[in-house]
């Protein structure tokens, strides 16, 4: 899946001196926040109002709201919440949710579940807002680009980059960078020489990249938590692009002749009890240079693959892929993953350096 090279490694040194805890002083907290709030059918984002303790949680219009399951609950540190995450609730209505936070303090969350359309798209998947980020590594000051704003939560992200794993690599700026279009902006990609490693692809996808310190080497992507929630059934999507591959071509780190491709994909799961299912699937890796902006059209094909697909398309082609089995074709998803990556192999230090990959105006056709 996503091409995110084992520089992350790297990244993770860089910035796991943040701590887990959210407070920094003695005594015990009285910090009560609901950070994070997901439930079964859940088809966008939750929208949560710290000021006023309250969460709004866009479900599917199939699913029946009298007895829903959370799937996940972010809370401060020490903290404790009833109901507790895996619970049964009737969101028909309002639903009490009460956090006791380490000091004893009790606060009550409002949530209310909302039916949403099925019609749902992703936010800012024109890529016309970006945000800007200055950390300190090494004594250096540097900055990187995001189009989802920063936050304590990373569960709240909907697009991140590997931009953090360049600039540990001093790559100021990072390889994922906003560029002008029409008034607006598109999100260019390209593969950049890292010390080491010689090729990083850029990227950008739905989910976001953790600091934690990747727990097996040879997975660079255990930094990436790929999907964010959805209950969409798009037919196919739409993307404008470019693609220019460079020349500067390394296979497995070391320097070779061949062609470099990028990535855009669309996946569509089914996450169950803790396990993933592939129900749908839009595809486009390819080599060729296209120079002007066009549309490019991804059938989502659901279920099983068509025979005669590519094999890099099937499940668990990737190291960390979680995907046991293929949904129905006829259920509906819990999460989409969205992934484009300026080389299509960079996860086995292949690619070319000066393949540039633009991206612009993602919409999902029902």
């Amino acid at each position: 899946m996503m091409k995110i090279l084992r520089l992350l490694i790297i990244s993770a040194l860089a910035f796991s001196l943040s701590s887990c805890i959210d407070w920094d002083y003695f005594g015990l907290s009285p910090k009560a926040e609901i950070t994070a709030f997901e439930v079964e059918g859940q088809s966008g984002t939750s929208q949560i109002d710290s000021a006023n303790r309250v969460i709004l949680v866009p479900v599917n219009e199939v699913i029946n709201l009298d007895s829903l399951k959370t799937t996940n609950i972010n809370i401060s540190s020490l903290a404790t919440v009833d109901p507790m995450v895996g619970e049964i609730a009737n969101f028909s209505d309002t639903v009490i949710y009460v956090v006791t936070a380490e000091d004893g303090t009790k606060v009550n969350w409002k949530v209310k579940a909302f039916r949403q359309t099925a019609e749902v798209q992703i936010e800012n998947s024109n890529f016309d807002s970006w945000y800007e980020t200055e950390i300190t590594w090494l004594f250096n000051k540097y900055t990187y680009s995001t189009p989802t704003p920063q936050s304590d939560e990373l569960t709240s992200r909907i697009w991140d980059t590997a931009n953090r794993g360049a600039v540990a690599s001093f790559v100021d700026g990072g390889n994922t960078t906003p560029q002008d279009r029409d008034g607006g902006k598109y999100a260019q990609l390209e593969s950049i020489s890292v010390p080491i490693y010689n090729i990083a692809a850029g990227s950008l996808f739905a989910g976001y990249f953790t600091d934690d310190l990747p727990p097996d080497a040879a997975n660079p992507r255990s930094n990436t938590k790929f999907g964010i929630t959805f209950g969409g059934r798009p037919s196919s999507v739409n993307v404008d692009y470019r693609y220019n591959p460079g020349t500067d071509y390394y296979e497995n780190r070391n320097p070779s002749t061949g062609n470099d491709q990028c990535d855009i994909y669309i996946i569509l799961q089914k996450r169950v009890d803790g396990q993933r299912y592939r129900l749908g699937t839009a595809w486009h890796r390819s080599g060729d240079t296209v120079s002007d902006w066009t549309t490019l059209t991804l059938e989502m094909h659901y279920g099983e693959l068509p025979a005669g697909s590519p094999a890099f398309m099937g499940l668990n082609q990737n190291p960390g892929e979680e995907e046991v089995d293929f949904a129905d074709p006829n259920d509906v998803p819990t999460h989409i993953l969205i992934v484009f990556s300026s080389s299509a192999l960079g996860d086995t230090f292949t690619g070319a350096v000066g393949s540039k990959l633009d991206i612009d105006n993602l919409v999902l056709n029902y």
